[in-house]
């Protein structure tokens, strides 16, 4: 069976042979003289006969006999109805092909919507580039739509994986490093200039050495690892592991956050959910000798060495904390297990949060971690999303030994500001990523900087972003779009016949609670008020 179809067009007919009204190329510039389409018409179908009779003669015109005079008349007004006919598919494939016709004027059915802007050209040129258009879209249509982009973009040798987005950042990155290279007045990006030129000064780094965060050890009460007479002093676990969240964001045992409400998102709540791995859960499941377990061991020994511990116990007491995070692992739910909100979701107050998990002092921790924010009490009430990890959590804490815990809360803070400290310590977290992500070289330093400067005072460089990158009308063309489709849904809640009007109420009243987070915050573009945010 042929894989197309043959449409062909209305036709006329005698006794004799089919005729086309009209050919393919009649129309390709438009409607013409609808007489001589009817004489073009009859010089190429001679089998079609148009009898018109003399009354003073009596003779015919291509007739092949006589007509009477009625004969005659009738066939003149066939013609003319012909005429008509005629006018009347040419006016209608017309107005058809070419729009419709106002004031005069031909308005063409298809605007030109091309988009010749440069943004455009830009996406269409790396789109048509990201092809593979010696493969047949039907054969392998991810080959045809991606290959192209897979064979031109190879992942870095410093990365575990590559993608789209991942271009579209170091694209970004580039750009950053190109403004905060530019110079300023604006005393927000002088701070965020300072902050990424200082860590990119190894020179002044490595002369600071480890004392930066020795510092931080002894403001936690001290490290059993490198200051063994810390075991001789009362461990407040309570006091630890508030400073640990508090003032050095760490996620040691859980995680704490403010968001919008699932279930009512026009209220803010606390949310409490699992935390505490240094991996990610699937790699702890593993042997101890699984080489991924032990390229951690080594490089928890090696980091503690560094900060003054003695080898052969650092090792030890570092294998004591892999051997809990491996316990905590082991009550995690997993993430297959989480995939639904309603599931996981447990709305309940602090003094019921005590009672599930009585061995974090969860009143006393809120209080300090909403310190001048909010005063918080036991009827507070909080989103737990691990109901199930907390409750199994207190036994875990409950049996675990003062040295232990005060080693874990440490190395919680540790762990993430050890790859900020001089080359010895980088280039120890370098090999542990090296092995976890099969990468073959570090990433560069400017781009480590730069993700640390975006992440202390990510708004500042926004602003430079934003003022590069947005012309003035972009995020108003956005809101504008969201505003219609959130429109749209509300006008479109009463057809819905299922719903009851309680439902729909709310339904639309969630639509109305929806907050827009587009692009940015309008505040970046206030000196004073971005100023604000980071002053002190």
């Amino acid at each position: 069976m042929s894989s197309t179809r043959d449409y062909t067009r209305a036709e006329i007919s005698d006794t004799t042979t089919n005729v086309p009204l009209l050919s393919e190329d009649s129309w390709e510039d438009g409607p013409s003289d609808p007489a001589l389409l009817i004489k073009d018409t009859v010089e190429d179908h001679p089998s079609v006969r148009f009898s018109v009779s003399s009354a003073g003669n009596g003779s015919s015109f291509n007739s092949p006999c006589k007509l009477t005079k009625n004969t005659v008349l009738v066939a003149i007004i066939a013609v003319l109805i012909v005429i008509c006919i005629v006018l009347s598919a040419l006016l209608s494939r017309y107005a058809g092909k070419s729009g419709t016709i106002e004031q005069g004027k031909r308005k063409p059915l298809h605007q030109n919507t091309v988009c010749v802007t440069q943004g455009c050209i830009d996406a269409a040129h790396h789109m048509f580039h990201a092809l593979n258009r010696s493969v047949h879209p039907c054969d392998d249509f991810y080959e045809y739509a991606c290959g192209g982009w897979l064979q031109n973009h190879p992942i870095p040798e410093s990365k575990s994986f590559w993608g789209i987005y991942s271009a579209l950042q170091e694209d970004n990155e580039r750009l950053l490093r190109q403004l905060l290279a530019a110079p300023t007045r604006s005393p927000t990006i002088k701070k965020a200039k300072t902050f990424y030129n200082s860590c990119m000064n190894l020179t002044n780094i490595n002369k600071m050495g480890a004392k930066p965060l020795r510092d931080i050890i002894e403001d936690l009460g001290g490290w059993s690892i490198t200051s063994p007479d810390r075991n001789k002093t009362k461990f407040d676990f309570g006091k630890t592991l508030r400073l640990v969240h508090k003032k050095y964001s760490g996620s040691a045992f859980f995680a704490v956050d403010v968001d919008a409400d699932d279930k009512n998102s026009s209220k803010n709540i606390i949310k409490v959910d699992q935390a505490g791995l240094t991996l990610s859960r699937t790699y702890y499941l593993n042997n101890m000798t699984d080489p991924k377990l032990v390229a951690y061991l080594n490089y928890m020994t090696t980091i503690g060495v560094l900060l003054g511990g003695k080898e052969n116990e650092t090792r030890k007491q570092m294998r004591e904390v892999l051997e809990f995070e491996i316990k905590l692992a082991k009550i995690f739910v997993p993430h297959e297990n989480r995939s639904q909100i309603d599931e996981i979701y447990n709305k309940t107050n602090i003094k019921n949060l005590t009672e599930l998990c009585p061995q974090i002092g969860w009143l006393a921790f809120l209080k300090n971690h909403f310190k001048n924010i909010a005063d918080i009490k036991d009827e507070e009430e909080v989103v737990v999303y691990a109901t199930r990890y907390l409750a199994a959590l207190s036994p875990v804490i409950k049996n675990a030994s003062e040295r232990l815990l005060n080693n874990y809360l440490v190395w919680h803070v540790v762990d993430p500001l050890a790859p900020l400290l001089s080359e010895k310590f980088r280039d120890a977290h370098e090999d542990l990523i090296k092995v976890l992500t099969g990468s073959t070289r570090s990433e560069d330093l400017w781009k480590k900087c730069m993700g640390s400067t975006g992440g202390a005072i990510g708004m500042a460089v926004g602003k430079l972003f934003v003022e590069k990158v947005f012309d003035g009308t972009s995020k108003q063309q956005a809101t504008q779009m969201v505003d219609a489709v959130r429109d749209a849904f509300k006008r479109g809640l009463p057809d819905l016949e299922w719903m009851d009007e309680k439902t729909r109420k709310a339904a639309e009243d969630k639509a109305d609670a929806v907050v827009d987070m587009i692009g940015f915050p309008d505040y970046i573009k206030d000196p004073q008020k971005l100023e604000e945010k980071y002053k002190g």
